[in-house]
């Protein structure tokens, strides 16, 4: 393992999950996704918070379900927005979960952005 890998995999939170996965896709999930997603929390809500600054969203006076759809909706339509927190989750990837990621892309990306939509969700 190179140092670099190392060093990605050192930085990443411990997240006990089931040990049932039989699907590749849910266990490249469980097992680099979320744990970097747990890492970048603060990265993703600041970079979250800036971009709503940019575009004079306010929270405050939403219910709970129209910010979960603001959240939802933003995510999914802006593409500068999630080209940047999915680089930021696809930086952290060693040697091996990069190569899954390119021959898993559409797959990975899409599981990408739901955790990223419900990590930012429950934040609100």
């Amino acid at each position: 393992m190179t140092q670099r890998n190392q060093a990605v995999k050192a930085l990443r939170s411990d997240i006990i999950t089931e040990a049932i996965q039989t699907n590749p896709n849910q266990l490249f999930q469980d097992t680099t996704l979320r744990p970097i997603l747990k890492f970048q929390h603060q990265t993703i809500m600041a970079l979250y918070h800036e971009y709503m600054a940019s575009n004079k969203i306010n929270y405050d006076h939403l219910t709970k379900i129209q910010k979960e759809t603001q959240i939802e909706q933003s995510l999914k339509k802006n593409q500068n927005l999630q080209a940047l927190l999915k680089g930021i989750v696809i930086a952290l990837f060693d040697e091996l979960e990069l190569n899954y990621w390119i021959t898993n892309k559409e797959e990975v990306n899409k599981r990408i952005q739901q955790l990223l939509i419900k990590r930012i969700q429950s934040s609100y």
